[in-house]
């Protein structure tokens, strides 16, 4: 049920609203339950029916483990109680494409792997291991037992945040925080109470890390339970959260799961052994800044992790019954959400699914389930069940029954000795928006599309006037192409319309578009986004003398919507203003006549109806840049969420371009966020800066690094911010060093790095030059293979291939004029083994046009 949005001018607050995957984020399931916050939560579509399409051969794993996904493989580490080893799989085929033995475990198999900056972690036995995700080669191993003796890890995965490595030493009651960049060495311990052992999988978010503590058998306090609350930074419990930094469970009964982090609460359960007739263990949903609680509710005994997802909490567990007889599994689901005076709802109750060590997974409406059975200590089936009620929408009671991971090609899971994917999967269809387009006196667009595929694509633009009206114009893509489509030519001229672009199958789609008003020449791209939402974010904004900037906002749905713009300001309280948007329609926002003139101001734009929004800047004599101020325009589609990381491929501090950075904090909280500038050599620096409360800062790049130097950006922050990258410029072009083409562009950053990035736009025509900028924030060199799809004014095509060595913490630059000859239309696949991050700038003066563009790549699904 939607809510009337509520504006309160005294005080208006920015709220963060969960949304869908917006075009630049490229999202996997690479650590236990999917993230450091152990949400179990991702947005794929799930299979329609429990057949099993692809197994591994014998694996050797048994109890709860959970496969992890990165790039187009997946990770799985295996004991059977003898032999124990780390697997890597291809995630299309399921064939093994290595195996490292280690060390095994105390006994089980339950902690799970994590892949991060190219490198594969896993904890056994007393030893932490790094291997190389690629091949497998081995790159470090830590044994904790050189820092205590008996050390053993059972139940706690390692959970990668940046180069910090948590992890929690069963046997000794330890949790540890290792370097990743320093071959493990310690940075911090933290010991539990006294005969207390540590089986969680550390949750962290922001500066805080949430374990929790369990008796050990046999120990004179017991039952034990607590939930922790730690400094990132120092291992310390944070005395404000809590009672002096932890929160004793009730009865003390012990923490055997891991925390959940999810927006501004964590849940967790603790454990009660025993026969019962009725659930008494508990659910806790607490404040995460606070630890204080927000609504409990009675459930089964569960080792495993609640999963938050869609506004529900699932949790599993097993009713106990007197031994040896097994007990019954149990699936629950609550609003995450507290309800009326703070007590918890109860949305609906599974019985025979779950299990004690089992945790759920959520994904495309569905709650996914796999069965453990406590008699035999094994994996018996999963189940797919409708998230809203529970009804049971498919079930495999033979195959699978571990943690089950969602992925683009299937669901995965450990059962009868192999891992199984449930489902075929299949890339996404292309679906993209544009908010914003016109085809008035002065203005050019273009609609490119890129096909990497091997089948003809069907695709249709479907353009919203501004009066509700559409148009629709069929276009066929072939394979392994590259089709422009000129929107003046089909709409005629004088004509305002956002963009909606559909096919029956995968392509990628970018907007170019190039205006000449008399005062102000220009132009800009922007890759198309993926889905409307009901949160859009912009870091940059700003009404100074000679800018001016719009907002531009589509509504693709069939109902109206109710629109809330909130005006972020370096020092004063935010600004609101309320926008009715018709259905199938779009709107133009003044921002200057809005937010007042003379201002830099983030925009934080929130919808009772998912919607699609850009953010344009005209500017006239900006910055000065050898002695004139360019004119021209940018835009940016925003982000859909605040975030912890954000990564810039491009930027540069040589004399003819000055360069910004632009942080928002949406939050009521202040935010330290750091910054790494990456050069052609490696870290150029590292600062560190406060965001206060509500608050837009700017940092000019170019007094940060000194002159003259081609930086790429990593931000990490200790809570969710958003971050935009706008530069200006006088560009002197290779070849023409006579002539200045002057301009600025834009791009939100990207909040993760990928393993496959795609470009729609790019050419080497006259009067266009045309970059590759690529990012590598890894501690690993990686390989990049770089395909240009081309074609010729006669309708020609090839494809032309080349790879490149990016080394480790470096930006790496290519000019696609000195690969691809004169003349050519180029769309642009770049892959590699290790996650990287790219931008496409382009630069140009024709026909009249002259400024420049830059785009943040499509990560890739095929």
């Amino acid at each position: 049920m939607k809510k009337a949005l509520v504006i309160l001018l005294a005080a208006v607050m920015v709220v963060l609203m969960a949304a869908g995957a917006a075009a630049q984020e490229a999202d996997e399931w690479s650590q236990f339950q999917k993230d450091a916050g152990n949400t179990g939560y991702i947005d794929v579509t799930v299979p329609d029916s429990g057949n099993v399409m692809k197994k591994t051969g014998a694996i050797d794993a048994v109890d709860g483990s959970q496969p992890v996904v990165s790039g187009n493989r997946f990770y799985v580490y295996t004991f059977d109680g003898t032999d124990s080893a780390l697997k890597c799989y291809d995630l299309t085929t399921s064939k093994m494409v290595w195996e490292q033995g280690i060390d095994g475990a105390l006994f089980g198999s339950w902690s799970s792997p994590v892949v991060s900056g190219g490198v594969a972690y896993v904890g056994s036995g007393s030893k932490v291991y790094a291997f190389k995700a690629e091949d497998g080669t081995a790159l470090w191993t830590k044994d904790l037992a050189t820092l205590v003796a008996g050390a053993s890890i059972v139940n706690s995965s390692p959970t990668v945040v940046g180069n910090s490595l948590f992890i929690g030493d069963w046997q000794n009651g330890i949790y540890y925080c290792l370097d990743t960049a320093n071959k493990g060495e310690k940075v911090w311990s933290f010991n539990l109470d006294a005969s207390c052992i540590a089986p969680c999988t550390p949750a962290v978010d922001g500066n805080k890390v949430f374990v929790g503590q369990s008796a050990a058998f046999g120990a004179p306090v017991s039952p034990n339970g607590k939930v922790w609350c730690l400094n990132k930074s120092n291992g310390k419990p944070i005395t404000t959260w809590g009672t002096n930094g932890y929160l004793e469970t009730v009865n003390k009964m012990d923490v055997t799961g891991s925390v959940t982090v999810a927006g501004d609460y964590i849940y967790l359960t603790d454990f009660k052994f025993g026969a019962v007739a009725a659930p008494d263990s508990n659910l806790y949903c607490l404040e995460k800044d606070t630890g204080n609680e927000a609504w409990k509710a009675d459930v089964y005994a569960s080792s495993g992790t609640p999963v938050v997802g869609d506004g529900v909490v699932v949790t599993c567990g097993e009713q106990g019954a007197a031994w040896p007889t097994p007990g019954t599994n149990w699936t629950a689901a609550f609003a995450a959400e507290p309800g009326s005076g703070g007590a918890a709802t109860q949305l609906w109750t599974m019985k025979d699914a779950g299990g004690f060590n089992m945790s759920a997974s959520i994904a495309g409406g569905k709650a996914l389930v796999g069965n453990w059975d406590s008699a035999t200590w094994t994996n018996q089936g999963v189940w797919c069940l409708d998230l809203d009620n529970g009804d049971t929408d498919w079930k495999n009671e033979t195959e699978g029954g571990s943690p089950l991971v969602p992925t683009s090609k299937g669901l995965i899971s450990i059962g009868q000795g192999g891992v199984v994917t449930i489902g075929e999967g299949s890339s996404p269809d292309g679906d993209f928006y544009f908010a914003e387009g016109t085809t008035r006196d002065g203005y050019q667009e273009w609609i490119c599309l890129e096909n990497p595929g091997v089948t003809q694509i069907d695709a249709n633009i479907q353009y919203m006037l501004t009066d509700g009206s559409v148009r629709d114009q069929a276009v066929a893509l072939p394979t392994d192409s590259r089709t422009t489509i000129d929107v003046n030519l089909f709409l005629g001229p004088g004509v305002d319309a956002s963009v909606h672009v559909t096919g029956n199958g995968y392509f990628v789609a970018e907007r170019s578009m190039y205006v000449d008003t008399g005062t102000v020449s220009g132009g800009e791209q922007v890759m198309g986004v993926t889905g409307p939402a009901e949160s859009i974010l912009f870091a940059e904004g700003t009404t100074r003398s000679g800018y001016r900037t719009w907002l531009a906002l589509q509504n693709p749905g069939d109902t109206d919507a109710n629109v809330l713009i909130t005006y972020v300001y370096p020092d004063k309280p935010p600004k609101a203003q309320n926008l009715a948007v018709k259905a199938t329609s779009r709107e133009t926002v003044d921002v200057n006549l809005n937010a007042g003139e003379g201002e830099d101001v983030s925009i934080a734009v929130a919808s009772t109806e998912p919607i699609i929004g850009e953010r344009v800047i005209y500017f006239e004599a900006a910055c000065a840049i050898m002695g004139s101020g360019p004119s021209g325009v940018h835009n940016s589609t925003g982000v859909r969420s605040a975030g912890e990381s954000w990564y810039f491929a491009e930027g540069t501090t040589r004399s003819n371009f000055q360069e910004y950075l632009c942080l928002m904090n949406p939050t009521g909280l202040d935010i330290n966020a750091t910054i790494q500038y990456l050069g052609e050599w490696g870290t150029v620096k590292t600062d560190t800066r406060l965001l206060a409360a509500n608050s837009r800062t700017t940092l000019n790049v170019n007094t940060e690094v000194g002159p003259d130097q081609d930086v790429s950006m990593y931000v990490t922050a200790d809570g969710p911010i958003v971050a935009e990258r706008p530069m200006y410029f006088q560009y002197i072009p290779a070849g023409l060093e006579y002539q200045l083409w002057d301009g600025g562009h834009d791009t939100a950053g990207a909040k993760y790095a990928a393993y496959r990035w795609e470009f729609a736009e790019g050419t080497t025509r006259d009067g266009f030059q045309t970059y590759l900028c690529i990012a590598n924030p890894n501690n690993l060199d990686v390989e990049v293979t770089i395909g240009y799809i081309t074609s010729r004014e006669d309708g020609t095509k090839e494809t032309i291939t080349e790879t490149v060595t990016v080394p480790k913490n470096t930006r790496y630059t290519i000019r696609v004029n000195d690969v691809v000859e004169a003349g050519r239309d180029v769309s642009t696949v770049l892959t590699c083994g290790v996650p990287i991050v790219v931008e496409r700038p382009m630069y140009f003066s024709s026909n009249g046009y002259v400024g420049g563009g830059t785009s943040l790549g499509f990560p890739g699904s095929l």
